[in-house]
């Protein structure tokens, strides 16, 4: 249970108890008790016993594309401390000066660090500079400015800094730390004294949505755009940060020759910078994207094997996204090229994955309905081939011609009949019409919904279209 600094033998049982109470008395600040207790012989001043501390808690509760929550609890633990550990803990600095001036340990490390850690913890920072003055080893000052750092405890932090006994890769690693909590005060006072903005640091990086939980090597600025925190970001770009490191956090990998994408799982795709980041770990507000946008509008013809930001939107599915990237003028008629000559527009991905917002995004921003693949293949026949019915609907409610045909010859009305939802083609076109849209055909040879209705034998829909096609024959 208990443990002495520096007697032994028969000793040991005689100073137990005395030096138990010491620390007791530390621990609740009774200063008369440990003015006493110093006095006399059979009282270790580095005694270790064992107490039930109350210790300040750090719980980081994740939320879907908003900020990480930051929970202080407060929790006891029965561990092992010494007098001045207790102390330095508690805030008691006439104490801790005491001991001190009776020889107590200022680099003794236990359990839960050193007297420097609990002071840094509880932002103790009178206390914190007392043992700063008193001889504080780098080992113990970098424990404490780790601790400070995860704690958000500022001054806590800058005390330690400016002591100059830190090495530069642990303030590196408190740094990182500190923007993935978002700590912006800590953040501000590191880089106010000197530690790296840029600096790479490997971490734990959490996320909902997308999921992730994976140590990374990344810059302060990666770790607070995948952990939410928009004042972080703000104030890193603000200062200067960097904004063209690459890091590979991504869930999605192309074949740069076939043009396909696979979902390969968190940190497998290919390394991007930070405003790719910002896209698929989206921020719920938009904030953190416009942010990066506005630092360097030159983000939204960024390419990664071809493909842009909005290709990259479409693939995670984030219409929010999608809608700050074109809403900044993000080119919504982009080709999108592989190296073996596939070609393909965003109107087209987003199609083909059945991502039916997004779909209704590009048009409304002015995507040409019927443009063509490589192949001829348009939207709406990538939307038959992909098993895609929503979209399909949309796209013919948008004006999507149905006469056109591929390379091959198909149209988009035969290649549904091939796909899944082939037996509802009947039920597509009566939303559509219900819609009150035009159905469109520039070719009544290749698609005429007149001949296409009285073919399947249909009455309700016959009955549905022919005032249409009366008043044209007037019309004409």
């Amino acid at each position: 249970m208990a443990r002495y600094s520096y007697v032994s033998g028969s000793e040991r049982d005689e100073l137990a108890v005395p030096s138990q109470g010491l620390i007791e008395a530390a621990l609740s600040g009774d200063v008369e008790f440990v003015t006493e207790s110093l006095k006399s012989k059979t009282v270790d001043v580095n005694y270790i016993g064992t107490v039930n501390l109350r210790v300040k808690c750090i719980e980081t509760v994740l939320r879907e594309e908003e900020a990480d929550e930051i929970e202080i609890q407060y929790r006891d633990f029965v561990t092992d401390v010494t007098p001045l550990f207790a102390a330095a803990h508690s805030g008691h600095v006439e104490i801790a000066r005491k001991l001190l001036s009776a020889g107590a340990d200022v680099n003794q490390e236990l359990f839960r660090g050193f007297a420097t850690t609990a002071a840094a913890r509880e932002g103790h920072c009178l206390l914190l500079e007392m043992l700063l003055k008193a001889g504080a080893s780098q080992l113990a000052c970098e424990d404490a400015i780790l601790e400070a750092c995860l704690c958000g405890q500022a001054k806590a932090a800058e005390l330690l800094i400016c002591s100059e006994m830190t090495g530069p890769d642990v303030a590196q690693h408190a740094l990182v730390s500190a923007s993935c909590r978002g700590f912006v005060d800590v953040v501000t006072t590191l880089i106010k004294n000197g530690v790296d903005i840029d600096c790479t640091r490997r971490v734990l990086l959490q996320s909902v949505k997308p999921a992730l939980h994976a140590n990374v090597d990344c810059t302060p600025l990666v770790a607070a755009i995948v952990s939410r925190q928009v004042s972080v970001v703000k104030y890193l770009l603000e200062a200067g940060a960097r904004s063209n490191c690459c890091v590979r956090l991504g869930a999605w990998s192309w074949d740069i020759f076939s043009g396909e994408e696979l979902r390969v799982g968190a940190c497998l795709g290919e390394p991007y910078n930070e405003v790719w980041c910002a896209v698929e770990y989206y921020e719920a507000s938009g904030q953190i994207l416009n942010l990066l946008l506005q630092h360097q509008i030159s983000f939204l013809e960024s390419q990664q094997q071809g493909r842009n930001l909005l290709c990259h939107a479409i693939l995670c599915q984030n219409s929010e996204a999608m809608d700050v990237l074109l809403n900044a003028g993000a080119d919504v008629e982009f080709r999108l090229r592989t190296k073996k000559g596939h070609e393909f527009r965003p109107i087209h991905l987003a199609a083909r994955m059945g991502c039916l917002p997004i779909l209704k995004q590009v048009i409304f921003y002015g995507c040409e309905v019927d443009s063509r693949t490589e192949t001829g293949d348009t939207a709406l026949m990538l939307a038959a081939k992909s098993d895609q019915a929503d979209c399909f609907l949309e796209l013919i409610v948008s004006g999507a011609d149905l006469g056109l045909v591929n390379n091959n010859g198909e149209s988009a009305v035969h290649l549904v009949k091939r796909s899944v939802f082939g037996s509802s083609l009947a039920d597509i076109f009566r939303q559509a019409i219900t819609t009150g849209r035009k159905v469109c055909s520039s070719n009544l040879e290749v698609f005429s919904l007149l001949h296409f209705v009285a073919g399947i034998g249909n009455t309700e829909l016959l009955q549905m279209i022919l005032p249409t096609f009366v008043r044209r024959l007037e019309q004409a």
